[in-house]
């Protein structure tokens, strides 16, 4: 277990840099507290330290800028020999939240002077090499840091960490899951909360979108947030909420969704944009399950412009935005808006219009084309779906095709997949119920006898039309039906008898 140390006698730059870079990652407020005491009035060698510790309470707030700030302050006046220690969590938060170039820099201009952080700075680069996509070299960095950190070094479950998330951002989830477990059982051991926590994020990420294991998601979940309740980090604990949200959303469990959420609501709103569409993502699944389309447009609307003027160049957050305006528009019964903001999605979400992309922004991308091409399909236009299911995006063929059928088998579908379901057989079941009824008398008799297989001169005789009337009311109840031709129509229209 961690020690309840005190100043580190004698007063040397290096023992206080070590010390203090343990308290870090060690993520206990009573020991920050108790340090912070004695290192009230911090005299030059004591600052460096003394900064990193007040770091750590500004994160406690979500106070990101501010706690760059002082980690900054912090390197800046550190000895050159003992710099490491403050780099390296500088390092990470820079990585961590947005800044990965200066990440880079700092990687090319620091480390190397201190034999025991030579296998933590080894896997850093190997994240960083993962991000830039050079996975040869980042497994190879990988297998480096763990080669010079034994099981007894001091930094072994730090060193696990980020080769675990390395391995993640190189889709080698397996590994990841190894690698991070690892890293767990020694953090909860020597009561390092922050390894703990991001490990735990790290085998979310791999439990959810890739096992797709929403039970198992559930508990990795928990775990962070009961991690960082203990470390006295609101911030960390809203981002576990979060996650736990989105598992409750995603899964379609309703009554467990409402407590998070009420939970969340208690708290201060994240500002931070990733936990800004992962909550609305999630609310507009519960709204749309509850076909509350005007709600959940309401919600998309706001998160696209914010995503457009934020991060312009998300192509994975703005395609499932558009992808869920699609079902919400067909539940509204905008068909027009509807099949445009499909279309957009699938475009959004071609391999070529990405350069790299984080693992989770991949899964991101992948479910936002599922849910285009299910729009498709509940629309009739089965051929733009298949199209659009093909190459990469083959494996989610079954999910599209259950809405082809009137009444979706929940069961078959993966526990990870079952709001979207709920959202899409919602849309489903309203537009059936309003396309079925809203045809006139004059187009029910055309498309009776359209289902019977008579040609337009044929209904046209039978009726007492003439053609281009016939012709006229055919392509009005294609529209109502969402489809663009006869045979399209047909099959539409055998679809909503199998429904009634």
């Amino acid at each position: 277990m961690v020690a309840r140390e005190a100043a580190p006698i004698p007063e040397t730059s290096r023992d206080y840099a070590s010390w203090a870079h343990r308290l870090y990652f060690a993520g206990d407020p009573s020991l920050t507290d108790a340090a912070l005491a004695q290192l009230r009035e911090p005299t030059e060698v004591q600052a460096p330290a003394f900064h990193l510790l007040r770091s750590t309470k500004h994160l406690a707030i979500g106070d990101r800028p501010g706690a760059m700030a002082l980690m900054r302050k912090a390197v800046a006046l550190a000895r050159e020999d003992d710099r490491d220690y403050f780099s390296d969590v500088l390092f990470g938060m820079e990585f961590n939240w947005d800044s990965p170039d200066a990440a880079r820099r700092m990687l090319q201009n620091t480390f190397g002077n201190i034999e025991a952080l030579r296998p933590a700075f080894l896997a850093s680069r190997s994240t960083a090499a993962a991000e830039e996509d050079a996975l040869s070299e980042s497994a190879a960095l990988a297998e480096e840091a763990l080669a010079q950190c034994p099981p007894e070094h001091p930094l072994r479950s730090l060193v696990l960490m980020r080769t675990g998330f390395s391995a993640f951002m190189r889709s080698e989830f397996d590994l990841a899951e190894d690698l991070s477990s690892r890293a767990v059982a020694l953090a909860e051991m020597f009561s390092q909360r922050r390894i703990a926590y991001f490990s735990y994020s790290v085998l979310l990420e791999a439990a959810f979108e890739w096992r797709t294991d929403s039970d198992l998601s559930r508990h990795y979940a928990e775990r962070m947030t009961e991690i960082a309740a203990a470390m006295n980090e609101l911030h960390a604990e809203s981002l576990g909420l979060l996650s736990q949200l989105v598992v409750a959303s995603f899964a379609g469990e309703e009554e467990r969704y409402i407590a998070i959420r009420d939970k969340l609501l208690r708290r201060h709103a994240s500002s931070e944009y990733s936990g800004q569409f992962v909550a609305r993502i999630a609310e507009v699944l519960y709204q749309g399950a509850k076909s509350r389309f005007g709600d959940a447009r309401r919600l998309l609307e706001r998160g696209l412009a914010d995503t457009l003027a934020r991060y312009p160049f998300s192509h994975c957050h703005r395609a499932m935005y558009l992808a869920l305006l699609g079902a919400v528009m067909l539940g509204l019964d905008d068909l027009g808006e509807a099949r445009r903001f499909a279309r957009r999605a699938i475009s959004e979400t071609r391999r070529d219009t990405v350069r790299f992309e984080h693992p989770t922004e991949g899964w991101i991308r992948a479910d936002a084309r599922v849910v285009a091409a299910a729009v498709c399909t509940i629309m009739g236009d089965n051929e733009r779906a298949r199209r659009a299911m093909s190459g990469e995006f083959k494996v989610h063929i079954s999910f599209v095709n259950l809405f082809s059928s009137a009444e979706p088998d929940f069961d078959s579908i993966p526990k990870r997949s079952r709001g979207f379901a709920a959202l899409l057989a919602a849309v489903q079941h309203v537009y059936q119920q309003r396309h079925r009824t809203s045809f006139t008398p004059a187009e029910q008799l055309v498309i009776s006898a359209l289902s019977e297989g008579a040609t337009n001169v044929e209904i046209a005789a039978s009726l007492g039309k003439s053609a281009a009337t016939v012709k006229m009311q055919l392509q009005s109840a294609y529209r109502k039906l969402g489809v663009h031709n006869r045979s399209q129509a047909m099959r539409r229209i055998r679809e909503l008898d199998h429904g009634r």
